[in-house]
């Protein structure tokens, strides 16, 4: 789409696997200082490899989300099933943005 249309942008949010915490203040330490950086240089990464095939820099934009929008929620009566489908939360996601003419 972006080779495509000139007129397109693309916001590239990353994401990781935020891990469970006996206290919040633990996993809100984990969050700013591994979970933020990590998911922005997940982003930043793919930000350069598209850039790398040709896709103008200034076009794409990339945000870090740590682990505050997973895909598969924290279960307390079933952790396991958590543990098993956590790998879903690493992830990196394309938002198609339109400049306005």
């Amino acid at each position: 789409i972006l080779g495509r249309y000139s007129s397109y942008r693309i916001m590239i949010e990353g994401h990781a696997n935020r891990l469970i915490y006996s206290s919040r203040a633990a996993a809100e330490r984990e969050e700013q200082e591994e979970l933020k950086p990590l998911s922005k240089a997940r982003a930043q990464t793919v930000r350069e490899a598209l850039a790398e095939r040709g896709i103008q820099p200034d076009r794409m934009s990339t945000k870090g989300l740590g682990g505050t929008q997973p895909v598969v929620p924290y279960d307390a009566e079933n952790p396991e099933n958590w543990r098993s489908n956590s790998w879903k939360n690493r992830r990196v996601e394309f938002i198609l943005l339109k400049d306005k003419p």
